[in-house]
């Protein structure tokens, strides 16, 4: 089996301001399937296990108290980081979690979490039309879709809104 093409999938991520970790975690067992980090000093099994230790108590708790839904997004707010945890499924048993960290004062967290929905859209969308025809398919384990389209980027920082002329 061909290696997981971590890079190909946490690309768009990595171009979130203040990025720090991503990795995508089966949710059963913890297990990582791929990962990409900017910096050595958060240790990734630790991330991933923990990850998958929230989503489960979650998902408990929310069984418990008969809500209806699943989770969608948990997000962790830490003084220095965000941990954003994006749940993600392929049907009954088949969930994974796409955890993305970011250096809480260098990131935007709504432009994040669009970002990162975007993403696991991507994962999980089949492409069609010409994107079909004119695509490579790249998967990954258990048939997650790891090849990128081109798709238009929203400015993630107050400064891009702004015409060039306009800037001082």
């Amino acid at each position: 089996m061909a290696a997981f093409p971590a890079d190909v999938l946490f690309a768009p991520v990595r171009q979130i301001h203040g990025f720090v970790l991503a990795c995508l975690v089966d949710a059963s067992t913890g297990m990582i399937l791929g990962s990409v980090q900017d910096q050595d000093d958060m240790p990734v099994p630790v991330a991933a296990a923990g990850t998958a230790d929230v989503i489960g108590v979650l998902s408990m708790m929310t069984s418990e108290l008969a809500i209806n839904g699943g989770i969608q997004d948990v997000i962790v707010t830490l003084d220095s980081h965000y941990h954003l945890i994006r749940v993600l499924s392929r049907g009954p048993g088949r969930e994974f979690l796409l955890l993305v960290t970011l250096e809480r004062p260098q990131s935007n967290l709504a432009m994040a979490l669009r970002e990162i929905r975007d993403l696991s859209a991507d994962i999980f969308e089949e492409p069609t039309g010409a994107a079909a025809a004119d695509s490579v398919r790249i998967t990954g384990p258990d048939g997650l879709r790891t090849d990128r389209f081109p798709r238009t980027r929203l400015p993630s920082r107050r400064a891009d809104l702004m015409p060039k002329e306009g800037r001082s």
